[in-house]
């Protein structure tokens, strides 16, 4: 029998842990790279654990993927995010239980009257894992030199543009940083969690503009440098990944133990679902990401004292893109279509979401007709316009759009030409595969015909952010 490259947990100590142009579908109880059935199964001797915890432990999970890199700026995928979110923190964070905005490596916050100038008081016992401390500095640097850099390729960039005006971030001393924001913007605070980086780090690699490369997956652990609870200790790629407890962690107990209470999180990279369950199955997985089927399975075979909570609508969706790019290399025909108004409310109304609730989620999702979860209370619209499924009304939109089907069965456009599109999915995910060819055969229905191809994880991230090679994709957003 191989030996294991970690410790094996103590099964008898009790632990806490908690893990830090488009078509809406679906909203499902919770998610993993998607909107994944997600059901914690906690066993009553557990739940009944008292704040003050024991050290030692280790949580062994699964990953479907394993990261492209462990540099959090320049992440697109959520194989990475999943574990730099381990690592890196940022002023704010989310409260696991509320989802209201609350301190972080920030203590306190005020604004002005006009709610554009922001100043961030910053915590003064934080340290990065490597022993410096943290100051206002990271913070500039992180927005200065990185995300407002526009040699690095990084997402983030997008989000604080405000108005299409970036922002600006000033250290009035050490421990004391201001914002001032072109206008008003109601997510800034939580969009504040960005993670921030340390400068004495990484400020070489940017002057040397090799920032982009920085951290990757060849990197030593000593050089991913954070904040956060915990720091990598070991990769092997294709097996597993090792994540140690970060002994300068600045968060405490209420008896002013320093956190967190855990040795390691193991990650096993596991891309067969069904082997994840297995192992979950056997004891060799503390916790995964559940599939409505591996919910009926374990619900049936549960034992007594087993406690299972649905925790509702997921935050995240589950979605249907066009790839409506002007320069995306793609026909020119399909780019008209995508564009179209009609064509994609015709095709939200040749899906239907019922169905697939019904058949690949046994009921455990919800349909979704815009951007937001119901479960996001500050930002979920109720009011706006829905294209629930209806195949007569479908049509009548394509009408509009100039589309008609032709006596072989295929639907064409004004000029003629037979609208084929491909879409593609990450091949990792067996519920959104059969999700993809519920859709085909939908829209079979109006005359459309579907090429579907599953992609794996990572070369499907890089279609879609970095070669454009793609037409039409099904991913999610957590």
């Amino acid at each position: 029998m191989n030996r294991l490259p970690y410790p094996r947990r103590r099964r008898s100590q009790r632990r806490r842990h908690r893990q830090p142009g488009l078509l809406q579908m679906l909203s499902r109880v919770s998610g993993n790279a998607g909107l994944r059935c997600f059901l914690v199964l906690v066993l009553t001797a557990a739940a009944a654990c008292a704040d003050i915890g024991k050290y030692g432990g280790t949580l062994v999970m699964s990953a479907g993927s394993p990261p492209k890199s462990f540099n959090p700026i320049v992440a697109k995928e959520a194989s990475t995010t999943a574990i730099t979110g381990y690592i890196f923190e940022g002023l704010t964070t989310l409260d696991a239980f509320t989802l209201q905005v609350k301190p972080n490596l920030a203590t306190r916050w005020e604004h002005d009257s006009t709610g554009t100038v922001w100043t961030f008081h910053l915590r003064r016992d934080v340290v990065w894992n490597d022993g410096v401390p943290f100051t206002a500095s990271d913070v500039v640097f992180t927005f200065e030199k990185l995300i407002f850099n526009d040699e690095i390729p990084t997402s983030s960039r997008d989000v604080f543009l405000i108005g299409g005006k970036k922002l600006k971030v000033k250290a009035l001393d050490r421990y004391t940083v201001r914002f001032t924001l072109p206008d008003r913007f109601a997510p800034f605070l939580m969009l504040c969690g960005q993670e921030i980086l340390p400068e004495h780090v990484y400020s070489g690699f940017v002057e040397n503009h090799t920032f982009n490369f920085s951290m990757g997956l060849d990197s030593k652990p000593a050089d991913i440098v954070g904040t956060g609870a915990f720091m990598l200790e070991d990769f092997r790629p294709g097996e597993y990944l090792i994540l140690k407890r970060n002994p300068r962690y600045w968060k405490k107990d209420a008896a002013g133990n320093r956190l967190p209470y855990l040795d390691r999180i193991v990650y096993l990279i596991t891309p067969d679902q069904n082997l994840a369950l297995l192992k979950f199955r056997k004891g060799e997985i503390d916790a995964i990401s559940l599939r409505a089927q591996d919910y009926l399975v374990l619900r049936k075979a549960a034992p007594s004292g087993v406690i299972f909570f649905n925790a509702g609508p997921s935050l995240g969706s589950e979605f249907i893109v066009f790839n409506q790019n002007l320069d995306a290399k793609i026909p020119g025909a399909q780019k008209q279509w995508f564009r179209n108004v009609w064509f994609r409310r015709a095709v939200s109304c040749a899906i239907d979401r019922q169905a697939i609730v019904r058949n690949i989620f046994a009921g455990l999702g919800y349909p979704l007709y815009g951007p937001v979860s119901e479960s996001v209370k500050n930002f979920y619209n109720p009011a706006i316009p829905r294209y629930p499924y209806d195949i007569e009304k479908a049509k009548q939109y394509l009408a509009k759009a100039g589309f008609k089907i032709g006596s072989d069965g295929f639907l064409r456009d004004s000029k003629g030409n037979i609208v084929s599109f491909s879409l593609i999915t990450n091949s990792n995910n067996s519920e959104r595969i059969q999700e993809c060819n519920f859709i085909r055969n939908d829209l079979e229905k109006l005359g459309i015909r579907v090429n579907f191809l599953p992609v794996e994880f990572n070369s499907l991230v890089t279609r879609l952010n970095v070669t454009g090679d793609w037409e039409s994709v099904m991913i999610g957003l957590t």
